[in-house]
């Protein structure tokens, strides 16, 4: 979000200028007000819109997919020895305190 604003300050700092920058972040803004703001929030019609070719390339999908079907759950098998943990079956143990 801020990477513009970054990019003209150091330009500043480095080189004394910063008209290009401040330029493009004025175009950036009036770009998106135009195809994102203007049409949802004020109800009006779509005053810029992406030239075809690169509708194309990037086609307006709202899909966000994931990885598949998700893994069914294991039901949970005792070993032989009947333990619960791991491998070993651990017993009751012994209260810290106690006699």
């Amino acid at each position: 979000m801020y990477l513009p604003w970054v990019l003209l300050a150091f330009n500043l700092v480095l080189s004394g200028g910063g008209m290009m920058e401040l330029l493009g972040i004025l175009i950036g803004h009036v770009a998106f007000f135009l195809l994102f703001k203007y049409p949802q929030e004020f109800g009006g019609p779509a005053l810029l819109t992406p030239p075809a070719f690169l509708k194309q390339f990037f086609p307006d999908t709202r899909y966000i997919g994931g990885f598949g079907t998700a893994p069914q759950a294991r039901v949970a098998e005792r070993p032989a020895g009947g333990a619960v943990f791991g491998r070993h079956n651990w017993g009751r143990g012994h209260t810290l305190g106690g006699n």
